[in-house]
């Protein structure tokens, strides 16, 4: 009686032991899904400018992991993938969808680093393009109306606009003159040139 006393005691001990590895799998695999739910979402915010539920999904994450990669081809072929495969091919699927996470990440990383890497010559030339500003020097009128040769110097400077001279310039009212209904035809004007 005391062999089946110690069998016993070996069994419970094992079946803990088997229970206790079952919830660490469990764990684990839970851990595993919610990491890469949120790296889909984080890379599809990243690439697209929003998060997704497609990333929270079971089939619907394998399309976006595909789209995200590739094109949504690839994605769609991964769902099929996931139902028509023989049971030969889980071990081989499984390392394909492995591999398709691992360049997921390496090319989110290349990414940033692009984004970084392009970034930092704009804050470089940025602040190099910035001089101070150089006291202007203002102009001696005197000396510049003598260097004017004298022909022109009888004609008056512009001016700004008054309200005389604002009327001009209203492209908004109505022509004074109204050329349709007046007896000069526009050829007779384009001759009095």
């Amino acid at each position: 009686m005391g062999i089946y006393n110690t069998l016993d005691d070996s069994v419970n001990k094992i079946s803990t032991i088997g229970i206790v590895i079952i919830i660490v799998v469990l764990l684990l695999a839970i851990a595993l899904y919610i990491a890469q739910a949120l790296f889909l979402n984080k890379f599809n915010k990243y690439t697209r400018g929003k998060g997704t539920w497609q990333a929270w999904v079971p089939i619907a994450n394998l399309y976006l992991l595909g789209d995200l990669t590739f094109n949504n081809i690839v994605g769609w072929i991964l769902v099929i993938l996931s139902f028509v495969k023989p049971e030969s091919l889980n071990t081989l699927y499984n390392f394909v969808i492995i591999g398709f996470y691992i360049y997921a990440i390496v090319k989110y990383i290349m990414l940033k680093k692009e984004e970084q890497q392009s970034a930092i010559p704009k804050m470089v030339t940025a602040t190099n393009t910035v001089k101070p500003k150089k006291q202007i020097k203002t102009p001696n009128i005197e000396k510049e109306q003598q260097e004017i040769p004298q022909e022109y110097q009888s004609q008056q400077p512009m001016t700004a606009p008054t309200e005389n001279t604002k009327s001009n310039f209203d492209f908004t009212s109505q022509p004074k003159q109204n050329y349709n209904n007046s007896s000069d035809s526009l050829q007779s004007l384009y001759n009095r040139k």
